[in-house]
């Protein structure tokens, strides 16, 4: 059957307000095929992402596991040893090849006890019998400013706490190495997130971390 075209005279306004239309469906029709494609594709990504992140964190399960076994080991094997805290917060693991490494541990805020009280009077002591010299008083600010830098925790710094370390022991002063050592007995940190950070050694035989979250992947592609 032949299609029958009927041709439609119309003004140039009536023109004008037609194609306007056609315009305007046309966008509509777009935007819905706009909408159905989001759609898709974030229920894709959804199920993606998903499905890596539960892999994800049965391999995390897994490794915390494997590697409790071999912390025991280690504790059992080497007890007594200096070098081995009994309070450390991470273990880091090596090859034999010496081009593999894992650490496994806890983030942490930093927190004292408090006695560190005790270690920060002994260092205001050594502070109040500085000479008043320009060099003893500078000496004198630096160290206030780092015992009274407080991190997110609302705690001394520990980095602060090994910077005045330094500086009590180049000063060779009793009075300020002891007080810094009782701050440093009393720092107890409080473990928050567990973590695993896996490395290997590159070619210029520096360690490169391997990504374990998705923002940190190569997303050159």
């Amino acid at each position: 059957m032949e299609t029958t075209k009927t041709t439609v005279e119309m003004s140039p306004k009536e023109a004008e307000e037609f194609a306007a239309f056609k315009a305007k469906r046309e966008k509509q029709e777009q935007q819905e095929t706009y909408k159905k494609l989001v759609d898709e594709t974030v229920a894709n990504a959804l199920h993606s992402i998903e499905e890596l992140s539960g892999k994800m964190t049965q391999i995390k399960k897994q490794l915390f596991a494997d590697f409790e076994t071999v912390i025991s080991l280690k504790n059992e094997l080497y007890s007594g040893q200096k070098w081995l805290r009994e309070d450390r917060i991470t273990n880091s693991f090596t090859n034999q090849e010496g081009t593999k490494r894992v650490t496994i541990g806890y983030h942490t805020n930093d927190n004292y006890l408090d006695t560190y009280t005790e270690g920060v009077k002994m260092v205001e002591e050594y502070i109040a019998s500085l000479a008043t010299d320009e060099n003893s008083m500078r000496l004198a600010d630096m160290v206030r400013m780092l015992l009274r830098e407080r991190g997110k925790s609302g705690q001394l710094k520990a980095q602060n706490v090994l910077r005045l370390q330094q500086m009590a022991n180049e000063s060779q002063n009793e009075t300020f190495i002891e007080g810094i050592r009782v701050i440093m007995d009393a720092y107890s940190p409080i473990k928050t997130k567990r973590f695993i950070k896996v490395e290997k050694k590159g070619d210029n035989n520096e360690w490169i971390a391997i990504p374990t979250s998705i923002t940190e992947c190569n997303w050159e592609v």
